[in-house]
């Protein structure tokens, strides 16, 4: 069996709420979290990843163009369904699935 240690550490209350409040909702206690973050400090040999839910605007985009199939009857209806935010959006999220796919290493 492998021995376990201890860590204790003093952190804000609020800061501790809103975190504890996100890994309940990815469904991990702040033990596990903390567990993974020395996993993939090992693993990285480093400070490892950056890794959070997508804001509001990223879930409705993907949401919104997922849930229904749309016609356009021009090029041109399509391009102005998008604003510059929305494409920007597409882009790093597009940009971070190739990045995992194409480095399966990647936290």
């Amino acid at each position: 069996m492998t021995q376990e240690a201890q860590i204790s550490s003093r952190i804000d209350a609020e800061l501790k709420r809103q975190g504890d409040s996100i890994l309940a909702e990815l469904g991990i206690n702040s033990s596990q979290a903390i567990t993974l973050f020395y996993k993939q400090i090992v693993r990285q040999r480093g400070l490892p990843f950056a890794t959070r839910m997508p804001n509001d605007e990223t879930i409705e985009a993907l949401n919104e163009d997922l849930s229904e199939q749309r016609r356009f009857s021009s090029i041109e209806a399509l391009y102005g369904r998008f604003t510059l935010k929305r494409l920007w959006t597409i882009y790093i999220i597009v940009g971070k699935l190739n990045f995992r796919t194409l480095n399966p290493h990647t936290a």
